[in-house]
Protein backbone atom coordinates (compact mmCIF):
# COMPACT_ATOMS: atom_id res chain seq x y z
CA UNK A 1 0.00 0.00 0.00
CA UNK A 2 1.32 3.38 -1.05
CA UNK A 3 1.38 6.27 1.63
CA UNK A 4 -1.26 8.08 0.21
CA UNK A 5 -3.49 4.85 0.22
CA UNK A 6 -2.31 4.23 3.50
CA UNK A 7 -3.22 7.97 4.77
CA UNK A 8 -6.81 7.95 2.84
CA UNK A 9 -7.91 4.64 4.37
CA UNK A 10 -6.03 5.85 8.44
CA UNK A 11 -7.97 9.37 8.01
CA UNK A 12 -11.06 7.31 6.83
CA UNK A 13 -11.34 4.90 9.79
CA UNK A 14 -10.59 7.94 12.24
CA UNK A 15 -13.13 10.15 11.37
CA UNK A 16 -15.45 7.78 12.58
CA UNK A 17 -14.24 7.63 16.02
CA UNK A 18 -12.14 11.06 16.53
CA UNK A 19 -13.00 14.50 16.77
CA UNK A 20 -9.02 15.71 15.47
CA UNK A 21 -6.65 13.35 14.03
CA UNK A 22 -3.11 13.77 12.90
CA UNK A 23 -0.47 11.26 10.92
CA UNK A 24 3.16 11.86 11.13
CA UNK A 25 5.39 9.66 9.01
CA UNK A 26 8.82 9.30 8.27
CA UNK A 27 10.84 7.59 5.57
CA UNK A 28 15.15 7.72 5.92
CA UNK A 29 18.57 6.07 5.41
CA UNK A 30 21.73 6.79 6.78
CA UNK A 31 25.09 5.16 5.67
CA UNK A 32 28.47 4.91 7.36
CA UNK A 33 31.50 3.74 6.36
CA UNK A 34 34.91 3.45 8.29
CA UNK A 35 38.18 2.91 6.54
CA UNK A 36 41.47 2.08 8.21
CA UNK A 37 44.60 1.02 7.17
CA UNK A 38 43.04 1.41 3.28
CA UNK A 39 40.68 -1.17 4.44
CA UNK A 40 36.76 -1.25 4.91
CA UNK A 41 36.66 -1.85 8.78
CA UNK A 42 32.93 -0.88 9.27
CA UNK A 43 29.71 -0.57 6.83
CA UNK A 44 26.91 0.22 8.13
CA UNK A 45 23.34 1.03 5.85
CA UNK A 46 20.39 1.41 7.68
CA UNK A 47 16.77 2.06 6.67
CA UNK A 48 13.65 3.51 8.57
CA UNK A 49 10.31 3.83 7.82
CA UNK A 50 7.69 4.83 10.46
CA UNK A 51 4.15 6.34 11.23
CA UNK A 52 2.81 7.73 14.32
CA UNK A 53 -0.95 8.62 14.85
CA UNK A 54 -2.53 11.01 17.05
CA UNK A 55 -6.21 11.11 17.93
CA UNK A 56 -8.05 13.72 19.91
CA UNK A 57 -11.57 13.64 21.41
CA UNK A 58 -12.97 15.22 24.28
CA UNK A 59 -10.06 16.95 24.89
CA UNK A 60 -7.68 14.02 25.40
CA UNK A 61 -4.98 12.64 22.97
CA UNK A 62 -4.35 9.53 22.02
CA UNK A 63 -1.09 7.92 20.57
CA UNK A 64 -0.10 4.90 18.24
CA UNK A 65 2.77 4.32 16.46
CA UNK A 66 3.36 1.50 13.60
CA UNK A 67 6.54 0.49 10.65
CA UNK A 68 3.57 -0.99 8.26
CA UNK A 69 1.53 0.63 6.02
CA UNK A 70 -1.54 -1.89 5.29
CA UNK A 71 -5.39 -1.89 6.10
CA UNK A 72 -4.69 -3.19 8.96
CA UNK A 73 -1.95 -1.17 10.29
CA UNK A 74 -4.49 1.46 9.92
CA UNK A 75 -6.77 -0.49 11.68
CA UNK A 76 -4.82 -0.84 14.39
CA UNK A 77 -3.42 2.64 14.95
CA UNK A 78 -6.77 3.53 15.11
CA UNK A 79 -7.75 0.84 18.04
CA UNK A 80 -4.45 2.02 19.92
CA UNK A 81 -5.03 5.02 19.58
CA UNK A 82 -8.03 5.12 21.16
CA UNK A 83 -7.11 2.71 23.66
CA UNK A 84 -4.49 5.08 24.77
CA UNK A 85 -6.97 8.13 24.95
CA UNK A 86 -8.81 6.28 27.31
CA UNK A 87 -5.42 5.82 29.62
CA UNK A 88 -3.65 8.89 29.32
CA UNK A 89 -4.05 11.72 31.49
CA UNK A 90 -1.99 15.30 31.31
CA UNK A 91 -2.80 18.62 32.42
CA UNK A 92 -1.35 20.32 29.44
CA UNK A 93 -3.28 20.97 26.34
CA UNK A 94 -2.51 18.96 23.06
CA UNK A 95 -3.12 20.56 19.78
CA UNK A 96 -3.64 19.10 15.88
CA UNK A 97 -2.16 22.15 14.61
CA UNK A 98 -4.10 23.42 11.75
CA UNK A 99 -1.13 25.19 9.91
CA UNK A 100 0.59 28.21 9.08
CA UNK A 101 -0.59 31.13 6.77
CA UNK A 102 2.72 30.77 4.41
CA UNK A 103 5.42 27.69 4.31
CA UNK A 104 9.24 28.74 3.23
CA UNK A 105 11.26 26.48 0.74
CA UNK A 106 13.53 24.50 2.58
CA UNK A 107 15.60 23.28 -0.42
CA UNK A 108 17.63 20.78 1.45
CA UNK A 109 17.97 17.67 -0.68
CA UNK A 110 20.55 17.07 -3.40
CA UNK A 111 19.45 14.21 -6.05
CA UNK A 112 23.32 14.54 -7.05
CA UNK A 113 24.32 13.39 -3.65
CA UNK A 114 21.60 10.73 -3.60
CA UNK A 115 22.85 8.98 -6.54
CA UNK A 116 26.30 8.80 -5.03
CA UNK A 117 27.23 5.20 -4.33
CA UNK A 118 28.10 3.09 -1.62
CA UNK A 119 31.83 2.32 -3.53
CA UNK A 120 31.79 6.11 -4.12
CA UNK A 121 31.90 7.02 -0.68
CA UNK A 122 33.89 4.48 0.79
CA UNK A 123 36.68 5.60 -2.10
CA UNK A 124 36.03 9.18 -0.44
CA UNK A 125 37.27 7.74 2.79
CA UNK A 126 40.10 5.53 1.50
CA UNK A 127 41.51 8.83 -0.61
CA UNK A 128 40.92 11.10 2.70
CA UNK A 129 42.91 8.31 4.91
CA UNK A 130 45.86 8.78 1.65
CA UNK A 131 46.05 12.06 2.00
CA UNK A 132 46.35 12.34 5.90
CA UNK A 133 48.71 9.69 5.82
CA UNK A 134 50.79 11.37 3.26
CA UNK A 135 50.27 14.86 4.96
CA UNK A 136 53.74 14.40 7.15
CA UNK A 137 56.59 11.80 8.08
CA UNK A 138 55.13 12.36 12.05
CA UNK A 139 51.79 10.42 10.78
CA UNK A 140 52.48 6.59 11.79
CA UNK A 141 48.87 5.41 10.72
CA UNK A 142 45.16 7.03 11.87
CA UNK A 143 42.87 5.64 14.05
CA UNK A 144 40.60 5.51 10.78
CA UNK A 145 38.73 7.86 8.35
CA UNK A 146 34.51 7.90 7.65
CA UNK A 147 32.36 9.11 5.64
CA UNK A 148 28.66 9.05 6.36
CA UNK A 149 25.32 10.01 4.37
CA UNK A 150 22.01 10.63 5.64
CA UNK A 151 18.69 11.06 4.41
CA UNK A 152 14.82 11.71 5.43
CA UNK A 153 11.45 12.25 4.66
CA UNK A 154 8.92 13.72 6.58
CA UNK A 155 5.12 14.09 6.44
CA UNK A 156 2.69 15.57 7.92
CA UNK A 157 -1.35 15.37 7.22
CA UNK A 158 -4.55 16.25 9.65
CA UNK A 159 -7.69 16.58 9.66
CA UNK A 160 -7.58 20.00 9.44
CA UNK A 161 -6.18 20.05 5.86
CA UNK A 162 -2.72 20.05 6.83
CA UNK A 163 0.13 18.35 4.36
CA UNK A 164 3.14 18.93 4.51
CA UNK A 165 6.10 17.20 3.21
CA UNK A 166 10.13 17.84 3.78
CA UNK A 167 13.19 15.94 2.16
CA UNK A 168 16.69 16.42 2.78
CA UNK A 169 20.05 14.61 2.65
CA UNK A 170 23.86 15.71 3.57
CA UNK A 171 27.52 14.24 3.50
CA UNK A 172 29.78 14.55 6.01
CA UNK A 173 33.71 13.30 6.45
CA UNK A 174 36.11 12.90 9.38
CA UNK A 175 39.93 11.49 9.75
CA UNK A 176 41.81 11.06 13.15
CA UNK A 177 45.68 10.72 12.62
CA UNK A 178 47.97 9.57 14.92
CA UNK A 179 51.40 11.60 15.43
CA UNK A 180 54.25 10.17 17.06
CA UNK A 181 57.73 12.15 18.38
CA UNK A 182 59.85 10.76 20.44
CA UNK A 183 57.56 8.19 21.73
CA UNK A 184 54.83 10.38 22.00
CA UNK A 185 51.90 10.00 20.31
CA UNK A 186 49.15 12.42 19.89
CA UNK A 187 45.61 11.58 17.22
CA UNK A 188 43.92 14.73 15.35
CA UNK A 189 40.48 15.43 14.16
CA UNK A 190 39.15 17.10 11.02
CA UNK A 191 35.36 17.12 9.30
CA UNK A 192 33.83 18.38 6.97
CA UNK A 193 30.11 17.80 5.32
CA UNK A 194 28.68 18.98 2.21
CA UNK A 195 25.79 18.16 -0.21
CA UNK A 196 28.19 16.54 -2.80
CA UNK A 197 31.29 14.55 -3.06
CA UNK A 198 33.19 16.90 -4.33
CA UNK A 199 32.44 19.62 -1.86
CA UNK A 200 34.82 17.57 0.37
CA UNK A 201 38.25 18.34 0.01
CA UNK A 202 40.09 15.57 0.83
CA UNK A 203 43.59 17.48 0.96
CA UNK A 204 42.55 20.44 2.94
CA UNK A 205 40.74 18.23 5.66
CA UNK A 206 43.59 15.66 5.86
CA UNK A 207 46.01 18.81 6.38
CA UNK A 208 43.99 20.31 8.85
CA UNK A 209 43.64 16.98 10.99
CA UNK A 210 47.58 16.19 10.61
CA UNK A 211 48.27 20.13 11.75
CA UNK A 212 46.29 19.59 14.92
CA UNK A 213 47.90 15.72 15.47
CA UNK A 214 50.70 17.40 15.52
CA UNK A 215 51.22 20.67 16.88
CA UNK A 216 50.09 18.96 20.37
CA UNK A 217 52.83 16.43 20.79
CA UNK A 218 54.74 17.44 23.71
CA UNK A 219 51.62 18.91 25.50
CA UNK A 220 52.25 19.79 29.03
CA UNK A 221 50.14 20.69 32.10
CA UNK A 222 50.39 25.00 33.20
CA UNK A 223 50.48 26.37 36.14
CA UNK A 224 46.38 27.20 37.79
CA UNK A 225 45.04 29.90 37.73
CA UNK A 226 42.73 32.68 36.00
CA UNK A 227 43.15 33.31 32.66
CA UNK A 228 42.04 35.35 29.66
CA UNK A 229 40.66 32.52 27.45
CA UNK A 230 40.25 31.97 23.25
CA UNK A 231 37.63 28.85 22.94
CA UNK A 232 38.14 27.93 19.25
CA UNK A 233 34.83 27.86 17.07
CA UNK A 234 34.22 23.91 17.14
CA UNK A 235 34.60 24.03 21.62
CA UNK A 236 32.03 26.96 21.07
CA UNK A 237 29.22 25.31 19.48
CA UNK A 238 29.99 22.07 21.63
CA UNK A 239 29.22 24.13 24.71
CA UNK A 240 26.15 25.82 23.17
CA UNK A 241 24.72 22.38 22.46
CA UNK A 242 25.42 21.10 25.92
CA UNK A 243 23.47 23.75 27.56
CA UNK A 244 20.87 24.40 24.64
CA UNK A 245 18.41 23.55 27.22
CA UNK A 246 18.60 26.61 29.15
CA UNK A 247 16.84 28.08 25.70
CA UNK A 248 14.08 25.45 26.07
CA UNK A 249 10.13 27.09 27.11
CA UNK A 250 9.65 23.70 28.06
CA UNK A 251 13.15 23.54 30.26
CA UNK A 252 12.33 27.22 32.09
CA UNK A 253 8.44 26.10 32.93
CA UNK A 254 9.59 23.26 34.51
CA UNK A 255 12.34 25.23 36.35
CA UNK A 256 15.28 23.76 34.80
CA UNK A 257 16.46 27.29 33.19
CA UNK A 258 17.40 30.02 34.86
CA UNK A 259 16.21 32.03 31.77
CA UNK A 260 12.49 31.54 32.90
CA UNK A 261 10.66 34.91 32.34
CA UNK A 262 13.77 36.88 31.29
CA UNK A 263 13.02 37.77 28.14
CA UNK A 264 14.05 41.63 27.70
CA UNK A 265 16.71 41.19 30.11
CA UNK A 266 20.65 41.20 29.07
CA UNK A 267 21.82 38.13 29.65
CA UNK A 268 24.80 38.39 27.83
CA UNK A 269 27.65 40.48 26.75
CA UNK A 270 26.51 43.11 23.74
CA UNK A 271 28.51 41.43 21.13
CA UNK A 272 26.69 38.03 21.46
CA UNK A 273 23.40 37.51 19.19
CA UNK A 274 22.11 33.78 19.25
CA UNK A 275 20.24 32.66 16.27
CA UNK A 276 17.98 29.59 15.72
CA UNK A 277 17.59 29.25 12.01
CA UNK A 278 15.97 26.41 10.57
CA UNK A 279 16.32 27.62 6.82
CA UNK A 280 19.71 28.75 6.88
CA UNK A 281 21.42 28.41 3.72
CA UNK A 282 24.77 26.98 4.83
CA UNK A 283 23.70 24.96 7.38
CA UNK A 284 23.98 20.94 6.76
CA UNK A 285 19.81 20.84 7.32
CA UNK A 286 17.38 22.58 6.60
CA UNK A 287 13.38 21.92 7.26
CA UNK A 288 10.32 24.58 6.03
CA UNK A 289 8.57 23.22 9.44
CA UNK A 290 8.74 21.43 12.60
CA UNK A 291 7.46 18.17 13.67
CA UNK A 292 4.07 19.84 14.82
CA UNK A 293 3.67 21.44 11.31
CA UNK A 294 4.58 24.81 12.40
CA UNK A 295 6.27 27.06 9.94
CA UNK A 296 10.05 27.22 10.08
CA UNK A 297 11.06 30.93 11.24
CA UNK A 298 14.47 32.78 11.74
CA UNK A 299 14.71 34.37 15.38
CA UNK A 300 17.33 35.85 17.31
CA UNK A 301 17.24 34.27 20.90
CA UNK A 302 19.62 36.23 22.58
CA UNK A 303 20.25 39.69 20.68
CA UNK A 304 23.24 42.04 21.28
CA UNK A 305 22.97 40.73 24.54
CA UNK A 306 19.30 40.75 25.33
CA UNK A 307 17.03 37.74 25.63
CA UNK A 308 14.75 38.16 22.94
CA UNK A 309 12.88 34.81 22.94
CA UNK A 310 12.93 31.46 24.50
CA UNK A 311 12.30 28.06 22.58
CA UNK A 312 8.48 27.38 22.31
CA UNK A 313 6.11 24.36 20.67
CA UNK A 314 2.32 24.56 20.84
CA UNK A 315 2.25 23.06 23.95
CA UNK A 316 4.79 25.26 25.57
CA UNK A 317 3.47 28.52 23.99
CA UNK A 318 -0.31 28.23 24.74
CA UNK A 319 0.91 27.74 28.77
CA UNK A 320 3.14 31.31 28.32
CA UNK A 321 0.05 32.90 26.39
CA UNK A 322 2.48 33.61 22.63
CA UNK A 323 2.66 31.68 19.64
CA UNK A 324 5.39 28.98 18.72
CA UNK A 325 8.38 29.37 17.54
CA UNK A 326 8.23 26.53 15.47
CA UNK A 327 10.96 24.48 17.91
CA UNK A 328 8.35 21.41 18.64
CA UNK A 329 10.83 18.66 17.65
CA UNK A 330 10.53 14.68 17.85
CA UNK A 331 13.38 12.74 18.06
CA UNK A 332 11.69 9.45 16.19
CA UNK A 333 8.33 8.82 14.53
CA UNK A 334 7.38 6.93 17.81
CA UNK A 335 8.63 10.18 20.68
CA UNK A 336 6.57 12.31 22.32
CA UNK A 337 6.97 16.35 20.92
CA UNK A 338 9.71 17.88 22.72
CA UNK A 339 11.26 21.80 22.32
CA UNK A 340 14.40 21.44 20.50
CA UNK A 341 17.00 24.05 18.35
CA UNK A 342 17.51 23.31 14.96
CA UNK A 343 20.31 25.82 13.35
CA UNK A 344 21.63 26.59 16.80
CA UNK A 345 24.47 29.47 16.38
CA UNK A 346 26.65 32.58 17.66
CA UNK A 347 26.59 34.94 15.33
CA UNK A 348 30.24 35.70 13.88
CA UNK A 349 31.64 38.65 14.17
CA UNK A 350 34.38 40.97 12.20
CA UNK A 351 37.68 40.42 14.31
CA UNK A 352 40.00 37.29 13.07
CA UNK A 353 41.16 34.40 14.77
CA UNK A 354 45.00 35.81 15.08
CA UNK A 355 43.54 39.05 16.49
CA UNK A 356 41.55 37.13 19.06
CA UNK A 357 44.51 35.82 20.21
CA UNK A 358 46.65 38.99 20.36
CA UNK A 359 44.11 40.70 22.16
CA UNK A 360 44.35 37.69 24.92
CA UNK A 361 47.63 38.66 24.85
CA UNK A 362 48.55 36.57 27.91
CA UNK A 363 46.17 33.08 28.55
CA UNK A 364 44.99 30.29 26.82
CA UNK A 365 43.68 28.30 23.80
CA UNK A 366 41.52 25.78 23.95
CA UNK A 367 40.91 23.47 21.33
CA UNK A 368 39.56 20.54 22.73
CA UNK A 369 36.79 20.32 25.49
CA UNK A 370 35.80 16.39 27.41
CA UNK A 371 33.77 14.98 29.09
CA UNK A 372 30.67 17.66 28.05
CA UNK A 373 27.71 14.75 29.77
CA UNK A 374 29.38 14.34 32.67
CA UNK A 375 31.34 17.01 33.33
CA UNK A 376 28.34 19.86 32.97
CA UNK A 377 25.03 20.75 34.50
CA UNK A 378 22.88 22.06 32.21
CA UNK A 379 20.51 23.47 34.73
CA UNK A 380 22.63 25.50 36.92
CA UNK A 381 24.93 26.32 33.91
CA UNK A 382 28.14 25.03 36.19
CA UNK A 383 31.31 22.73 34.27
CA UNK A 384 34.40 21.53 34.66
CA UNK A 385 36.29 19.82 31.96
CA UNK A 386 39.13 17.97 30.85
CA UNK A 387 40.93 20.47 28.08
CA UNK A 388 43.86 20.49 25.37
CA UNK A 389 44.80 23.54 24.09
CA UNK A 390 47.84 25.66 23.90
CA UNK A 391 49.31 28.80 25.87
CA UNK A 392 48.76 32.27 24.54
CA UNK A 393 52.25 34.65 25.25
CA UNK A 394 52.26 38.13 23.83
CA UNK A 395 49.21 37.60 21.74
CA UNK A 396 50.61 34.47 19.61
CA UNK A 397 50.32 30.98 20.30
CA UNK A 398 52.79 29.37 21.91
CA UNK A 399 53.46 25.68 23.74
CA UNK A 400 50.43 22.83 23.37
CA UNK A 401 49.10 22.31 26.51
CA UNK A 402 46.74 19.42 27.67
CA UNK A 403 46.11 17.51 30.95
CA UNK A 404 44.16 20.96 32.26
CA UNK A 405 40.96 20.96 33.64
CA UNK A 406 38.54 24.52 32.89
CA UNK A 407 35.73 25.24 35.16
CA UNK A 408 33.08 27.70 35.00
CA UNK A 409 29.34 28.50 34.33
CA UNK A 410 28.02 28.80 31.08
CA UNK A 411 25.90 31.88 32.13
CA UNK A 412 28.60 33.41 33.31
CA UNK A 413 30.48 32.89 30.42
CA UNK A 414 27.67 34.69 28.37
CA UNK A 415 28.13 38.11 30.00
CA UNK A 416 32.24 37.48 30.05
CA UNK A 417 32.55 36.93 26.31
CA UNK A 418 34.46 40.08 25.38
CA UNK A 419 34.58 40.19 21.62
CA UNK A 420 33.44 37.20 18.59
CA UNK A 421 35.57 35.80 16.02
CA UNK A 422 34.73 35.82 12.26
CA UNK A 423 35.45 31.89 12.10
CA UNK A 424 32.49 30.84 12.25
CA UNK A 425 31.91 26.88 11.43
CA UNK A 426 28.87 24.60 12.08
CA UNK A 427 29.72 21.38 13.59
CA UNK A 428 28.53 17.92 12.71
CA UNK A 429 24.23 17.29 12.73
CA UNK A 430 22.76 15.43 15.25
CA UNK A 431 19.83 16.04 17.59
CA UNK A 432 19.92 19.96 15.49
CA UNK A 433 22.79 21.67 14.31
CA UNK A 434 24.99 24.05 16.38
CA UNK A 435 27.60 26.18 14.94
CA UNK A 436 30.23 29.20 16.41
CA UNK A 437 32.93 31.15 15.61
CA UNK A 438 35.78 31.28 18.46
CA UNK A 439 35.49 33.96 21.21
CA UNK A 440 37.42 35.24 23.54
CA UNK A 441 36.52 35.12 27.60
CA UNK A 442 38.03 37.51 30.11
CA UNK A 443 38.60 34.65 32.35
CA UNK A 444 37.81 31.23 33.30
CA UNK A 445 39.26 29.06 35.83
CA UNK A 446 42.44 26.40 34.91
CA UNK A 447 43.52 23.88 37.42
CA UNK A 448 46.55 22.52 35.74
CA UNK A 449 49.59 19.98 37.41
CA UNK A 450 52.47 22.48 37.68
Amino acid sequence: MNAQDFFEELFRLARQRFEEYEVYAVKGESFFAKVTAQKCEKYTVQNTAGVSFRAKKNGRIGYASSTVFSEESAAALVENAAKNLEILESKDEQFIFEGSAHYPSANSYSEELARTTPQQRIALAMELERQALAASDAVIRTEGSAVGYGESEVMIRNSKGLSLQNHCNYLYAYVLPIAEKDGVMNNGFAYAFGRSLSDIDTTALAAEAVKDAAAQLGAASCASGTFPIVLRSDTVADLLDTFSDIFSAECAQRGLSLLKGREGEMVASSCVTITDDPLCPDAPIRSAFDDEGVAAQTKNVIENGVLRTLLYDLKTAAKAGVTSTGNGNKASYTSDIHVAPSNFSLKPGSISFEELLCRAENGILITELNGLHSGANAATGDFSLSAKGYMIENGKRSRAVAGITVSGNFYTLLKSILCVGSDFRWGLPGDGTYGAPSILVSGLSVAGSE
